[in-house]
């Protein structure tokens, strides 16, 4: 079966980042699993730093104002 993977920014903290997920079979069109993920940014000592102010603009841009990768 063909999986189509679908991914999206949903939340931004101070420094961290959660990325929602669903897999979805393109022939039956039904929802396989959804989940998230956190992605924590740390520094060189491995404690969480705040998001880079060009990160966080980069971030909080529209997707719809780009083109999408098929």
């Amino acid at each position: 079966d063909l999986l189509e993977i679908h991914i999206s920014l949903s939340e931004i903290k101070r420094a961290a980042m959660r990325f929602d997920y669903s897999v979805v079979n393109t022939t039956t069109g039904a929802t396989v699993t959804e989940g998230y993920t956190w992605h924590v940014l740390v520094g060189s000592e491995f404690k969480a730093i705040t998001i880079p102010a060009p990160v966080r603009e980069m971030l909080e841009r529209d997707p719809a104002e780009f083109e999408t990768v098929e």
